[in-house]
């Protein structure tokens, strides 16, 4: 028997399996935090060990017969983990079921009206809040005094909104607890949290303050993970890498040293207006393998729509920095944004074709709640309409949950897979595009089906 539990559904679809690999961060910070405050936990990570059907998250949790299990889950998967912690819950009666993720962050209250097995809701950065959270329950008490919290008692959800979280020093925070994870040489790092923008696309799960960590403290961690774990690669999970980029250029000269005796690759996303020639010569020095930049949008028009407050020319910019730095660019755009027709969408091609990145991903918009996008298109507003309520279909490469009066799910499907294959043919890149079929054919076939579905 062990205390807690903490999940993350398995795959939805099999396409899945091409990006299901990647360590989840916020799970292991809560591993780590409820092992120092001397609860047993386990984690049972349905994405690592590619499970493919409830029955087995299900069973590999009644292994420990834990009295908490905690789920974090993206929109898309809160489905899957509802009826993974209904069949639980059914199994053992006495089980404590705890959600939290973006998911809940969004609709807490929402998400415990739907599914009748959650019994807590934490928001916010729960590494605050579950300890005590635990603590309470286990002493019978049946509401939380602590924001965020949101519990059930009876047919009565009681719980308050986290409106600003609180000022705890991340050193506070112990590494994560990787050892309870499949081995791994990739690891996820954050060196700050919080985003102080406010695209419209996002839901915006961390708060807009910035906390950040000390260089040497993220240095410590880096040479942990490399000696307790023979680390191969560290991406830098930060909202946006390089916000302050006086503290950054200190970070980077410090890996550029650790790796005189290292050879750690490192990965990172960062905006097209924060990313300066010297950032990127140090990165490349610092073995950065690729510079991670949201474009979004082609169209000047629709650039200015998201939010985002960056403009064309910066984004030139930024991708000739990189090549003058000799770095490999992932550049990232959405289709669907507001105000997008026809033309914009045929200004985002060019504009991803011109610029022939390295690697590129074009996603098609998801209302995620907590968005702006998301607000409109429950109210039909800004020309948005929301498709569906079905979670599952909240998928950015794979599925729709969202269209507009100019543009239909099924045409914005059609683009996404146009833009594809159009950058890599007018860029002459037939032999990659190969290759990222043959890599991704779950992926394909998946996204065909669905084009060919959509309204």
């Amino acid at each position: 028997m062990v205390d807690i539990v903490l999940v993350r559904p398995g795959m939805i679809h099999k396409a899945e399996e091409y990006w299901s690999h990647s360590l989840p961060l916020g799970i292991g910070y809560l591993a780590a935090v409820l092992r120092e405050n001397k609860y047993s936990v386990r984690i049972v990570d349905g994405k690592l060990l590619q499970h493919s059907r409830i029955q087995q998250t299900v069973d590999e949790i009644l292994r420990y017969s834990p009295r908490f299990i905690g789920f974090s889950t993206m929109t898309v998967d809160f489905p899957i983990a509802v009826e993974i912690a209904s069949q639980v819950k059914a199994k053992i009666r006495n089980s404590v079921i705890l959600f939290g993720g973006p998911h809940i962050n969004a609709l807490p209250v929402e998400s415990m009206k739907e599914a009748n097995c959650i019994d807590i809701a934490i928001t916010g950065q729960a590494e605050e809040r579950l300890c005590q959270t635990l603590a309470d329950n286990a002493n019978g008490k049946t509401k939380s005094d602590l924001d965020g919290v949101y519990v059930r008692e009876g047919d009565l959800i009681s719980g308050r909104p986290c409106i600003v979280e609180t000022d705890k020093d991340l050193t506070e925070i112990p590494f994560p607890a990787w050892d309870l994870f499949p081995q791994s040489h990739i690891f996820p790092m954050m060196t700050e949290r919080g985003c102080p923008y406010q695209c419209v696309f996002c839901s915006h799960n961390m708060s807009h303050r910035i906390r950040s960590r000390p260089i040497e403290h993220v240095m410590e961690e880096v040479r942990w993970l490399y000696r307790r774990y023979d680390a191969k690669h560290i991406s830098f999970e930060d909202d946006t890498f390089g916000m302050n980029e006086e503290r950054t250029l200190g970070l980077l000269e410090n890996l550029v040293r650790f790796n005189e005796s290292a050879n750690i690759q490192y990965g990172a996303q960062t905006r097209v207006d924060c990313f300066s020639l010297e950032m990127a010569q140090l990165m490349k020095k610092a073995n950065f393998d690729y510079v991670s930049l949201g474009v979004e949008s082609g169209d000047p028009e629709v650039l200015e729509r998201t939010g985002k407050n960056i403009t064309i020319d910066q984004i030139y910019k930024a991708v000739e920095i990189a090549r003058k730095a000799q770095m490999k660019v992932w550049l990232k755009f959405i289709l669907g944004l507001p105000g997008e027709s026809r033309k914009s969408i045929r200004n985002t091609i060019n504009l991803a074709a011109k610029l022939n990145p390295d690697k590129f991903s074009a996603a098609v918009i998801v209302a995620y709640p907590g968005s702006d996008v998301y607000r409109w298109a429950l109210n039909g507003e800004y020309g948005y309409r929301l498709l569906t309520h079905d979670w599952s279909s909240f998928d950015k490469y794979l599925d729709s949950s969202v269209e507009l009066d100019s543009l239909t799910s099924r045409q914005l499907k059609r683009y996404q897979m146009q833009m594809v294959f159009e950058v890599y043919f007018r860029n002459s890149r037939n032999r990659e595009l190969l290759h990222v079929i043959k890599s991704n054919q779950n992926a394909l076939f998946l996204a065909i089906k669905n084009c060919m579905k959509s309204t």
